[in-house]
């Protein structure tokens, strides 16, 4: 989708993406939301999968080059209840960064979960979307902020992964 029908759709869930200048990296949308907000946070990655046998999943993780190389990320169906979303948060390897660690003030994990609240009821909503990536998402003690957003969508087709077919 357009970044603006992106934003349209995202606000009418009540998820904002932080007021920046067009950057042409997420390293520098991520050093724009740092000069704005000032430094610190955490960068995750809240996210909308397609299963074909399943349906959506919700997908969250750390973001950056680690999500990259170490692929820490976990999924759950939609739709999410308050302690899937809990769940999805603590069962990352890297969730003591979100806890805080050595002394670093933790992430508002109250926002966090309701993110991933707000992005599970869109892909239960809307089965069109196929794929939603909110990356990076600044975990910090004040609140998660939405730096960038990408949405795919396609035509809804209903399958019933056990009927058979014939070729």
């Amino acid at each position: 989708m357009p970044p603006d029908k992106t934003a349209q759709l995202l606000h009418c869930y009540g998820i904002t993406l932080a007021e920046l200048t067009p950057a042409r990296s997420e390293d520098e949308a991520v050093s724009a939301f740092q000069a704005v907000a000032g430094p610190g946070g955490t960068e995750v990655i809240v996210g909308v999968a397609d299963d074909r046998m399943f349906g959506s999943l919700v997908v969250f993780g750390l973001a950056g080059v680690a999500t990259e190389v170490l692929a820490d990320h976990a999924a759950r169906l939609t739709p999410l209840t308050d302690t899937d979303a809990d769940h999805l948060i603590h069962s990352i390897r890297s969730a003591p960064l979100l806890l805080g660690h050595r002394g670093s003030p933790g992430a508002d994990l109250g926002a966090l979960r309701d993110l991933l609240l707000r992005v599970s009821q869109l892909a239960d909503d809307l089965p069109e979307v196929t794929e939603l990536d909110l990356n990076p998402v600044i975990a910090r003690p004040d609140g998660a902020f939405v730096v960038d957003a990408r949405i795919k969508v396609r035509p809804y087709q209903p399958q019933d992964p056990f009927l058979r077919k014939l070729r």
